[in-house]
């Protein structure tokens, strides 16, 4: 019997000390990736996502209109998931 509940405490000691050591390593894996931006490079700040959806008329993404990038052509505007696709964006003449 006393070895049952040695086994027992042993195996709830493992358990947490596991778990910890997991949770640390979760935590400095999530630092390293926050922070391999490369020198002198920002990250753009970040945009709300809400509001109407627009379809890239390029890739097909559909996107919220605030804060995508987008073009004009005549009366009408199209909204891009990114400055490469509105770059691709054929402007008929």
């Amino acid at each position: 019997m006393i070895r049952i509940l040695g086994y027992m405490l042993f195996a709830v000691i493992l358990i947490t000390l596991l778990r910890s050591v997991i949770g640390l390593m979760t935590r400095v894996f999530v630092q390293a990736m926050r922070a391999s931006v490369a020198p002198g490079q920002t990250r753009p700040p970040p945009v709300a996502v809400n509001g109407e959806l627009r379809k890239d008329p390029v890739c097909g993404t559909y996107v919220a209109m605030a804060g995508s990038p987008y073009k004009t052509v005549g009366q009408q505007t199209f909204y891009f998931c990114s400055p490469e696709c509105r770059g691709k964006f054929p402007v008929k003449a």
